[in-house]
């Protein structure tokens, strides 16, 4: 199971990357902001995202037993997103022997 999580994680970080840079050519990233923003949906699911990786920063800080390495996780959090995200829990699936490994930090060094 843990490298079909290994798969899904690439396919979506190809998937992020990808809409990035796509967006990037149409236009800048602030300019796309300040649209979303303007809109009451667009606000909503900037609040949602804000919300969402303020949990995945808790969950990076309650799993993550380097802290060391929180000090690169968490900023690149702040700039790249789910992007972010997604790299930290396909680098944890290394060494995991199983899933609960992975999410829960169990038998992690």
């Amino acid at each position: 199971m843990v490298w079909m999580l290994r798969v899904v994680c690439l396919l979506l970080l190809a998937a992020l990357i990808g809409g990035c840079l796509w967006a990037q050519a149409q236009g800048g990233l602030w300019v796309g902001l300040l649209a979303i923003a303007r809109e009451p949906w667009g606000a909503v699911t900037l609040t949602d995202l804000g919300a969402g990786l303020l949990v995945a920063a808790t969950w990076m800080c309650l799993v993550e037993r380097r802290r060391a390495l929180l000090l690169l996780w968490l900023p690149g959090l702040l700039l790249l997103g789910n992007i972010s995200t997604i790299a930290f829990l396909l680098c944890r699936t290394w060494g995991a022997r199983d899933l609960r490994a992975v999410v829960l930090g169990d038998g992690r060094a």
